[in-house]
This record gives structure tokens, C-alpha cells and sequence, in this order.
């Protein structure tokens, strides 16, 4: 077919694939390994784009690009089709138009408005891929060109701050889950403590369980997003509640004759094996939580749930509890401080205090300063444990004390040696946000030295010319950050 000729309405697809005759691809046929596909789904549905012409210029694009892109891909075309079909067909009697134009274009994406950036975003791109592709295929005149133009592409509105929940929501859905002992409610209460994506918890392998040599437990999962697995503490609670879960996992299999090759940790039968669920049916369980419950905020506006709003609640309960930005990265998987600090919003003295130490900005008795990489590194590595070091290091910053003036670096369950002298500890660590606490402390310190020489009390003015001195480093060293 010549890409020069115009193309009528009449649109006959170039490819000659049987499976052209579907409406429901599986990713098998469309050249996918298991590891490769979404999570939970075996097939891609086209029968969503009613508009029969409209279904075959899709095909056609998810046909070619399939070689060159990631099924999570395909997937969105389908979905734009499946909108832009609607739209089409509640605007438009389906008899008056059978070719895409300008103007069609331009009014679908004002009725995508109310969406989010990222939603018309991602629309606004993909629309323009692929109606480019429809150009150069000649499955659209060349003369309607351009169908996507830049003065479509959406405004980014105001930043909103994280959605997380709000803690009347958090307690009711605590005392609904202390009723329940089911699947919904393990996968429910992993993701309330751990924060993790929906995808990942519907990845998780029976296997994700570890023990270190101080009898803590871990959790390891593949981070979806990043392709790299990642291994967190977590609660022996949670730990106990993951070994109901195993159990259940294989009591099933066991009472439905079906294998569990993928070792899946939730999910179903499907197709005479286990098989995991699918994000829009998890999504659909909290919907039906939400509507049993009659879940309201403080306000008594009804609150609606998903995956990833636990996500936002977990990041901003750490960073607004006093958990240093580095160790909130770390925990949720984060790959730049940046994809953290939107957690911080709600609490401005958090967010200062935390992203001053997630920039280095941490300071000892000695004036010596620490980073996260520098924090890793000292962390106690025991031999013949396999936890790697950095969900050690997670343990151990989720278990630091914070303190009027600073933060300990011992653990809470270790006993200080130093009575109340954090200002001799080596194991005291401040920052600037405390800097004018540490100038009265060293006039009250002046003042303690200057006393005990003149009542000649030999060992409280040792200690508190220490102290004097430490504050001098400590506060020399603050004023000098950023100057």
C-alpha cells in the first residue's frame, strides 16, 4: 500500500496475522516471557474500542510496536483506545464519523482535564506516538497532519501535597483488620507497614522471608519499578502474619491439585495453576473494604482508598516521626532524595530537619560529618549473616532515638553508658535546626566551668571544660554548613 495515497474510511488492516481476527491477545502470541508481562495478566483486551475502524488502527500499532517496547506499554495504548472510543462515542453519532481529525483530537483532550498531570500526560505522549505511526503506515492522510500539536500538551497544576491517610482513617482500618484473619487482610496489613507498591506486594515470593543472627526479620521484594530487589526490616508481628500467609499459600494449592510455579505468595487458581492477582483486583477489594466500612476522614467526607495511598501514608508517618530522609529513601526504595521529600510537606520543621540530614549535614562531638554512605559503613557486619548491609543499616536507623538537641546513634534497645551526657557521647549526633539550643548550652557550660573552678571542683570542671569544648566544635562546625 502506498503511504502517499490517501486512505478512506474503509480502513483494512496491512497485517495478515489470524490473530487479527481477535479481540483478546495474549502476550504469549505477542512474543512476551512470563517475567515480562504485567502483573496478574495474561492478555490484552481490545474489544473496550467499539468503533470497529478505530480497533483495527490500534491492532495495527500494538502489532508493529510489540518488538520494540514493554508490555506495560501495549497495555497503555489499549487504554487510550478504550477512552478515546468512549469519548468518541458519547460525542458523536458513530455513523457521522469514521476518520480521526485536529479538532477531535483537541476536544478529547479537554475532556481528560479533570484528570491528573501524569494521566494526561502519558495520554497526551502516547496519542502522539501513535498517531504518528498512523501517518507514516498510511493508515491516516498525510494532510491532517499534525493530529497532536504542543498547544495540547497539559499544564502542570499546583503541587498537591502526599494523600496520605489521615490517622481516623489509619485506626478504623487497624481496628476493621484486628477482626480479620484472611488473605485480603494479610496483603492488606504488609502494605500498611511496608509502604510497598502495589505490584510489588502482588510479586512477593513465598520465599521473601530472612532472620539476621539477632532473630529481626526482613522482607525482600523486587522493586518493579527499578528491576532490583530490596530487603527491608520489618515488625516480628507482620513476620508472623507472612508465615500464616506461606502456610495458607500451600494448604491451597494443595486442596486445588495445582502447581504454584512462580512460588507466589497471594494470588488464586487460574488456568489449572496458582497464579497472582491483578492490581485492579486488589484495587477492587479496597473499594469494597472502603463501602463496607463507610470509611470517612475527620471531616466526614467519604475516603476512598488505594495500593498506593498506604504508600504516601507510610513515607509521611516516617519523616513526620523524625525518621532521617535517608533511611525513609532506603525503606520505600526510593532512587533520589527527591522522590522522598514529598513526604516531608505536611510538617515544615520535619522537612527542614530532615533533608539538613539527608544532606550530610550531620555532625558529632568531634566536628566530624556523616553521610549515609559513611552510616552504612559502620554498621556491625557479623559473620555468617547474608541480611545485606543495607537493610542492617535500615534496622538500625529505624531504631535510633531522637533527643531534645539531636539524635543518639545507639539503638533503642541498647543501654546508653553515659547516663545523660549525650554532649561527651560519641555516639551523639546534631544538626543545624538545633544550633541556637547549642549556644544556650554553651553559656550555661561557661558558666558551669567558670564555677566549679573558682569552688575548686576538680572532676565537674574536667567534665564540663569537655562539654565547653565540644559545643565550641559543635557549633563552629554548624555555622560553617552552607557559608
Amino acid at each position: 500500500m502506498s503511504t502517499n495515497k490517501k486512505i478512506n474510511s474503509n480502513l483494512k488492516v496491512i497485517s495478515k496475522s489470524p490473530i487479527f481476527q481477535e479481540d483478546v491477545w495474549s502476550f504469549e502470541d505477542l512474543g512476551y516471557k512470563e517475567g515480562e508481562r504485567p502483573s496478574g495478566q495474561n492478555n490484552l483486551t481490545l474489544y473496550g474500542i467499539s468503533q470497529l475502524w478505530l480497533r483495527d488502527r490500534f491492532k495495527e500499532v500494538i502489532w508493529r510496536k510489540r518488538v520494540s517496547v514493554q508490555a506495560y506499554t501495549l497495555v497503555a495504548y489499549a487504554r487510550v483506545g478504550r477512552s478515546l472510543s468512549a469519548f468518541i462515542d458519547t460525542e458523536y453519532d458513530r455513523s457521522s464519523i469514521q476518520i480521526i481529525t485536529k479538532d477531535l483530537m483537541q476536544r478529547y483532550m479537554d475532556s481528560i482535564s479533570d484528570k491528573s498531570h501524569a494521566t494526561r500526560s502519558s495520554t497526551y505522549s502516547q496519542l502522539n506516538e501513535i498517531t504518528t505511526c498512523w501517518m507514516q503506515w498510511g493508515l491516516l492522510s498525510k494532510d491532517k497532519y499534525p493530529l497532536i500539536t504542543k498547544d495540547m500538551a497539559p499544564r502542570r497544576r499546583p503541587t498537591s501535597k502526599p494523600k496520605g491517610l489521615s490517622f481516623k482513617v489509619q485506626n478504623d482500618i487497624d481496628d476493621y483488620l484486628d477482626t480479620e484473619d484472611t488473605e485480603a487482610s494479610r496483603m492488606l496489613k504488609v502494605i500498611m507497614e511496608t509502604g510497598m507498591r502495589g505490584s510489588e506486594l502482588l510479586a512477593l515470593k513465598k520465599d521473601c522471608l530472612t532472620q539476621d543472627n539477632d532473630g529481626d526479620w526482613y522482607l525482600t521484594r523486587l522493586n518493579r519499578k527499578f528491576l532490583k530487589e530490596h530487603t527491608i526490616p520489618i515488625s516480628h508481628k507482620l513476620a508472623d502474619l507472612v508465615k500464616i500467609q506461606i502456610s495458607y499459600n500451600e494448604e491451597y494449592c494443595k486442596n486445588m491439585n495445582i502447581p504454584n510455579p512462580s512460588n507466589y505468595l497471594f494470588g488464586h487458581k487460574r488456568n489449572a495453576e496458582f497464579k497472582t492477582y491483578s492490581l485492579r483486583t486488589i484495587n477492587f477489594r479496597l473499594k469494597k473494604t472502603t463501602e463496607n466500612l463507610k470509611l470517612t476522614n475527620e471531616l466526614g467526607i467519604k475516603q476512598e482508598i488505594s495500593t498506593h495511598a498506604f504508600r504516601h501514608t507510610v513515607g509521611t508517618n516516617l519523616i513526620n516521626n523524625g525518621v532521617d530522609m535517608i533511611t525513609v529513601q532506603n525503606f520505600l526504595g526510593h532512587e533520589s532524595p527527591m522522590m522522598t521529600a514529598i513526604y516531608a510537606q505536611l510538617h515544615n520543621k520535619t522537612m527542614r530537619t530532615a533533608i539538613n540530614k539527608a544532606q550530610n549535614q550531620l555532625i558529632d562531638i568531634k566536628g566530624k560529618f556523616y553521610s549515609g554512605i559513611e552510616v552504612i559503613q559502620e554498621v556491625e557486619v557479623i559473620e555468617n549473616d547474608n541480611t545485606p548491609i543495607e537493610a542492617k543499616w535500615l534496622k538500625h536507623q529505624l531504631a535510633t532515638q531522637a533527643l531534645s538537641n539531636g539524635i543518639c546513634a545507639l539503638p533503642i534497645k541498647q543501654t546508653c553508658p553515659h547516663a545523660n551526657a549525650c554532649l561527651t557521647c560519641t555516639s551523639f549526633r546534631t544538626d543545624k535546626t538545633f544550633i541556637d539550643v547549642h549556644r544556650q548550652q554553651l553559656k550555661t557550660a561557661k558558666y558551669l566551668v567558670d564555677e566549679s573552678k573558682a569552688k575548686n571542683y576538680t572532676r565537674q570542671y574536667d567534665l564540663n571544660v569537655q562539654v565547653r569544648d565540644n559545643l565550641i566544635t559543635i557549633i563552629d562546625g554548624l555555622e560553617a554548613v552552607n557559608d
